[in-house]
């Protein structure tokens, strides 16, 4: 696994797909940036608060959002 650096939100968006359908997977995504206040560009690794924040928003979004931010947190963010 990678560390705390290597997390995009492609990456997330990546592992969301793996769940749910593409326009799902965006749609759950937006969600949880914008709950989370976060603002940074697809590709530029997160830091690790935003990380956090993300994930946090994801977990509370349930089901498959639920699985993606808790599995993307225990590996990359903790």
């Amino acid at each position: 696994m990678a560390d705390s650096n290597a997390i995009t939100m492609d990456l997330v968006y990546k592992e969301l797909k793996k769940k749910v359908t593409d326009s799902n997977a965006k749609l759950l995504l937006h969600s949880a940036v914008v709950r989370s206040g976060i603002s940074c560009a697809n590709d530029a690794p997160l830091a690790k608060e935003a990380a956090h924040a993300l994930c946090m928003e994801l977990m509370k979004s349930g089901g498959p959002g639920f699985q993606v931010g808790r599995a993307v947190f225990n590996s990359w963010v903790r």
